[in-house]
């Protein structure tokens, strides 16, 4: 019966500044991209909770697809002349980030803290958060008498963090269909196209997956 009602679903589908005499102001009050000879980001007013279950109002950052190691923000608008002091925040003390209608969150797996603000894409019973990691092969290329130039082809590596009644784990590209299949056994149908590798059924679909999946689980409380 599970598996007949599953199948008929999957066919239909404390810091230096903290901040806190901010004025009020929209998430949405966007400030400058790039500048300061280091931003590639954009900036808005949002609110990050430290380790120690502090809250801080600050113009933050809010379009990468997960941040590593640390994180810039500003106590006033950045684009102003004279340009406002810049603060550094390292990924550790955070705990939480909201900002521009984004969250992120510091996930521990296996009570271990990944030290990166992962972007919550998805909520629900399942919740899927990513992380896009830049990052470079090297490739040599030959060069005019017998000399090798080594250059870097850049491209993202997404890691993908799923969390279900608090336990969070880290899908694993080398053993996604097993992972998966395993992670989605009480909808047979769902589970038995990850494991086989169907189309539209891999790593790169989890956004998808994770969506179908939750919808099947709501359509049993109806």
């Amino acid at each position: 019966m599970l598996l007949a009602r599953c199948t008929a679903w999957l066919l239909c589908f404390s810091f230096p500044a903290l901040g806190q005499h901010l004025p009020p102001a929209a998430d949405t009050a966007g400030y400058v991209k790039g500048g300061y000879h280091k931003f590639t980001d954009t900036f808005y007013l949002g609110t990050f909770t430290t380790t120690d279950s502090t809250t801080v109002r600050a113009y933050l950052p809010a379009t990468r697809l997960g941040y590593e190691r640390a994180i810039d923000y500003f106590e006033t608008p950045p684009g102003l002349v004279p340009h406002p002091k810049r603060y550094t925040l390292n990924i550790i003390q955070v705990h939480t980030m909201r900002v521009h209608g984004r969250y992120y969150e510091n996930l521990f797996v296996e009570e271990e803290s990944i030290d990166v603000l992962a972007l919550r894409l998805l909520g629900g019973p399942v919740e899927l958060f990513t992380y896009a990691e830049p990052q470079a092969v090297p490739i040599p290329l030959p060069l005019p008498g017998a000399g090798v130039l080594v250059a870097g082809v850049a491209y993202t590596n997404t890691h993908w963090y799923l969390r279900r009644k608090g336990q969070v784990i880290k899908v694993r590209r080398g053993q996604f269909a097993e992972q998966l299949s395993a992670y989605f056994a009480d909808c047979p149908a769902l589970s038995q196209a990850v494991a086989r590798g169907n189309e539209h059924h891999r790593f790169q679909e989890l956004p998808a997956l994770v969506e179908q999946y939750n919808q099947y689980l709501a359509s049993l409380q109806k």
